[in-house]
């Protein structure tokens, strides 16, 4: 019985490596067994030792910890210390667990036995803890947040988790054969003393995931202030450019007239050349949606386009009330035009273009991005690398555009067939 529930423990700390810390199994078999054989031995000896010496302890304490690192992919000391970390934080899961049968207890007035008592708080925990992984692996951003998180953060997250097995060990201690209204009271403060610990713990990572989530939101804003500013700029140039031609056509004209009566073509066609190169209208392009933000996002884009080689052809509109906010489709449009345009700048043979239909009535908003490549992709890796140096805030734009989608319950496919990657979005308002 007690090896069984040496062996219940470490099946929880996988379930929860696994399910909470997003580890990944590792896919050599050979790793695998070792593991496992690791994790087996190292408990039978933990069960049936008869004496307790410090080769014991090491065998008992150290040995199942990296057997663990050992069942995940990744980098093998980094999976020591989430192996550590798990088996400290597992404790968070049991505080609901004990405070419940704690009540429990109370309630009926039958204390458990002590070796039952803890069999179904690990039964009951590791219920929790599928419940807990379904849960996670539905949010995207979550997991990908977990999985991405600096193992200085399950450092010091351990280190709280440590001392908070030392309280309970205590604890438990000095109140054995409690029962009643009494293990309630104290189950309830142990709970708040050990939320209190395992939240300090954890708060570092959560602090750095808030600061990097307000920078992202002010370098989108910014730059969205940018492409607005320099959209209406441009749009005040090309007016006063047209007024200006406007306010000399007549005479531009007078003077045409006047070389055609004389039949002198070669003046005539001198004085075109030269009204042509002093009031060329811009040759950027300027679209109309209907909305002002997708205007300067495209207007913004094309400007980007090294010496016009990239042609970038819009048609639809996104006229209405399209209930989108601003920054949302920001970083829809913003990111699939600069995934599209970086594509096409690696274009050698093809034609380098870039289709964007925009489709919307009372119900739905559709957004399909079309650019042609000339290699393979792996739709199911997008999001998950970056061919860029920097690595910190780059290959993110997919993912960043998938979350926002999934905001709105919105659907996003992404297709590569005959040379052409396609991207669409279809968003229920």
């Amino acid at each position: 019985m007690e090896l069984v529930a040496y062996l219940l423990g470490y099946v929880e700390i996988i379930v929860f490596a696994w399910g909470i810390v997003q580890m990944r199994f590792c896919r050599s078999k050979v790793r695998l067994v070792m593991g496992v054989i690791g994790i087996v031995l190292a408990n039978i000896c933990r069960a049936y030792s008869a004496r307790v010496n410090i080769v014991i302890a090491i065998i008992v304490l150290v040995i199942p910890k990296l057997s663990v690192a050992l069942l995940f992919e990744g980098q093998f000391f980094k999976n020591v210390f989430k192996s550590f970390f798990c088996s400290s934080y597992i404790g968070f899961v049991y505080l609901p667990v004990r405070l419940l049968i704690a009540v429990f207890d109370a309630i009926i007035g039958f204390d458990f036995i002590e070796d039952v008592n803890d069999m179904i708080c690990k039964c009951l925990a590791l219920v929790l803890m599928f419940g807990l992984a379904y849960y996670l692996k539905k949010k995207g951003t979550l997991v990908k947040w977990i999985s991405q998180l600096p193992i200085g953060y399950f450092i010091v997250a351990w280190l709280c988790g440590t001392a908070i097995d030392g309280i309970n060990s205590y604890s438990n201690s000095i109140m054995t054969g409690v029962s009643g209204n009494v293990r309630v009271l104290f189950e309830f403060l142990r709970t708040i003393l050990s939320v209190a610990i395992y939240t300090l713990g954890i708060g570092f990572s959560f602090a750095d995931f808030l600061r990097k989530k307000y920078r992202d939101e002010s370098i989108l804003k910014d730059e969205y202030l940018r492409m607005s500013k320099a959209h209406y700029s441009g749009l005040v140039t090309h007016m006063k450019e047209i007024r200006s031609i406007r306010h000399d056509m007549r005479a531009h004209i007078h003077m045409i007239r006047t070389y055609i009566k004389n039949k002198d073509f070669s003046a005539m066609e001198a004085y075109v050349d030269e009204l042509a190169s002093e009031h060329s209208l811009q040759t950027v392009k300027y679209y109309n949606t209907g909305n002002e933000l997708v205007d300067a996002i495209l207007t913004d884009g094309m400007r980007r386009c090294k010496n016009d080689e990239v042609r970038l052809e819009c048609k639809g509109s996104l006229e209405g009330n399209v209930k989108i906010s601003d920054y949302d489709l920001c970083i829809i449009m913003s990111n699939l035009l600069s995934n599209a345009i970086e594509a096409c700048e690696r274009l050698v043979h093809s034609e380098k273009f870039i289709k964007v239909l925009l489709e919307s009535n009372e119900r739905t908003v559709r957004i399909v991005f079309e650019n042609l490549i000339e290699w393979e992709v792996d739709i199911d890796k997008l999001g998950t690398y970056t061919s860029k140096s920097d690595k910190n805030n780059h290959g993110l734009g997919i993912n960043n555009v998938k979350r926002t989608v999934e905001k709105y319950d919105g659907t996003m496919v992404m297709s590569c067939e005959e040379g052409k990657f396609r991207t669409i979005i279809v968003i229920n308002i």
